[in-house]
């Protein structure tokens, strides 16, 4: 069984954010991010808001 140091439950933007904050401030350790749908991106890929414009990060996906 893979063991990690940190487990991240959730790839939305705070899971996604996380992952990428431990990457550049703790290199050193590992994650891994879980979920439970096949899509990441949380609310912002489940749920559509047609004509809706966002400031956030979810092109990088």
């Amino acid at each position: 069984m893979e063991s990690f140091d940190v487990l991240i439950v959730g790839a939305g933007l705070s899971g996604i954010g996380a992952g990428a904050h431990l990457k550049m401030e703790c290199p050193n350790k590992t994650f891994a991010i879980l979920e439970g749908r096949e899509a990441m991106g949380g609310t912002w890929d489940l749920f559509r808001y047609p004509g809706v414009r966002s400031d956030s990060d979810m092109y990088t996906l």
